[in-house]
């Protein structure tokens, strides 16, 4: 078994060297690998350290790339991949000692199972009294599906920290949508739920299996409430443009209504407001 291991960063990649430890300290040692290290537009500064860290790391290539979004970095790194098994994880994320044999053994065992994601606990970069509630855990990419493997369907796919693909299954489809996905200052989000869902639709079976797991390092930005709400807001964008992509239109008004009559006069959710502002300005560019 071959596993390409991508791992896409830009400015905030503070992390790094951390999430490059881990796999030194992993068992990925034990089958045939690569890393692909795809930088998504750092800064030079940023640039310098990445590069040094990927060098500094047996079996691994850095990679430039200098079209913005994170669903384009990802896609370079599945061209550049040459393994049996396309590992995603985060520039903040931790892998446990353990991943790749559980991987490999579920993969084996499985053959009709084309991607499968693990359990991601958080860890706080600092101490903190913001809210840790499970709305704002799913937000920062926690995901517990308990201790036994559950196979997966929308929207409850791998978290983009912590998946592996089959490479034959990635070949046979269009990749992540450019829509989708972090871009710049933006948190738009559901790039690999929207990936995950084709590829179910396409006969492929899902799993959640709890040996794969990853540790996401939270930084300390995010422990706001602003940072909250925004998370929020494009959580909703990201919702309507999947439901733009995959739903009638007669599905989308429908729930386009359900979140203005709740908006107006049960709750003020950021999330409602982002998906109604996503279908407002999509019926705009279709106008003129």
């Amino acid at each position: 078994m071959t596993f390409s291991v991508v791992i896409c960063t830009y400015n905030r990649g503070k992390n790094l060297s951390h999430t490059l430890d881990s796999l030194s300290k992993s068992d990925l040692s034990q089958f045939s690998w690569e890393l692909l290290v795809i930088d998504n537009g750092s800064d030079s500064d940023c640039r310098a350290i990445h590069r040094a860290c990927a060098e500094a790391f047996p079996s691994s290539t850095y990679h430039y790339q200098e079209e913005a979004g994170l669903s384009a970095a990802r896609n370079k790194g599945v061209a550049l991949a040459n393994g049996q098994f396309i590992c995603f994880f985060d520039d903040d994320a931790l892998v446990s000692p353990r991943w790749f044999s559980a991987a490999a053994a579920f993969f084996f065992n499985h053959p009709k199972v084309g991607v499968i994601g693990g359990p991601i606990q958080l860890q706080y970069s600092a101490n903190s009294e913001w809210d840790r509630s499970a709305i704002a855990r799913n937000y920062l990419s926690a995901f517990d599906k308990g201790p036994d493997p559950v196979a997966l369907h929308y929207n409850e796919y791998p978290r983009g920290a912590n998946m592996a693909f089959r490479a034959e299954v990635l070949a046979a489809m269009e990749l992540f949508s450019l829509q989708l996905g972090r871009n710049g200052n933006n948190l738009l989000s559901y790039e690999e739920i929207e990936l995950c869902y084709r590829i179910e639709k396409s006969g492929q079976g899902i799993f959640y299996v709890p040996e794969l797991l990853v540790t996401h390092l939270i930084q300390t930005n995010r422990l706001s409430d602003s940072w909250l709400e925004k998370r929020a807001f494009y959580q909703g964008k990201s919702e309507a443009i999947f439901d733009q992509m995959h739903r009638s239109i007669r599905q989308v008004g429908t729930r386009s209504l359900q979140y203005l009559f709740d908006l107006i006069f049960i709750e003020r959710d950021k999330r409602k407001k982002g998906y109604l502002l996503q279908v407002l300005e999509h019926f705009k560019k279709q106008i003129i």
